[in-house]
Parts: C-alpha cells; structure tokens; sequence
C-alpha cells in the first residue's frame, strides 16, 4: 500500500508475484507470496557492482521460478536473472553501455532482448 510508481508487474509459476517501482533515484524489484505476504525486496544498486548515478529496472520478465531483470545505471548496462524463492542472483550478462533496452523474454533455455543504438536487434543469451 506505501509503494509508488508501479512500472511492471509479471506472475510467477508458484503464484507469487513480482513488481518493479521506480522509487526516485533507484528502482526496487519486490515479490510477494502467493499468501500477500512480502517475501523479498532488491535495490536497483544491490544487482550493479559499484553502482554510479539513477539506477533503474527497465524490463521485467520470468521463467519459471526465475526472475529475469534489465538493470541500467550511468556506467553499467545488464540483465540479470534472480531465483525468484529467494531474490539471489543467479546470473548477470553485461551489455553494452549504449544500449537500449526494447522488450523482454525468457524461457528455461535462452533470454533474447530488444536492443537499439543505431539499429534494433535482438539480443540472445544461453542461460
């Protein structure tokens, strides 16, 4: 009831549910068990390395149990892929800088992600 700037919301398997909110210079992914209780909450600056700057949460998708995330701030650029039980990070694939972020997908084998600089591609990533 607090929170603000819902961005995206997305249903996992067990029920739960997992949501981005932008929350002034940093955006927060948080889930929620399927009984409405919180079950975990992760700072924008918690998935980047010596995050700098605004940090956001740009894509939100999931497989399965796994929560899969765009993350941006003024020096990284990244997906990241979190155990969705337990919010730990399961794996980051780096990406350039300069690149944009379209739209998200997963599945149990790859990730593939909208991408623009000077031209759109997609992205595709081994999990």
């Amino acid at each position: 009831p607090d929170e603000r700037w819902c961005q995206s919301i997305a249903l996992l398997d067990s029920g739960d549910v997992v949501a981005v909110f932008d929350e002034s210079a940093t955006n927060t992914a948080r889930l929620w068990k399927a009984n409405g209780k919180l079950g975990w909450t992760k700072k924008c600056t918690e998935l980047v390395k010596k995050s700098s700057g605004n940090c956001l949460l740009e894509g939100l998708t999931v497989s399965g149990e796994d929560v899969v995330l765009t993350v941006r701030d003024w020096t990284n650029s990244l997906i990241v892929v979190l155990d969705g039980r337990t919010g730990a990070m399961k794996k980051a694939y780096p990406l350039d800088i300069d690149t944009a972020f379209g739209p998200l997908v997963a599945t149990t084998a790859s990730i593939a992600v909208g991408t623009t600089g000077s031209t759109m591609t997609i992205e595709s990533l081994e999990r």
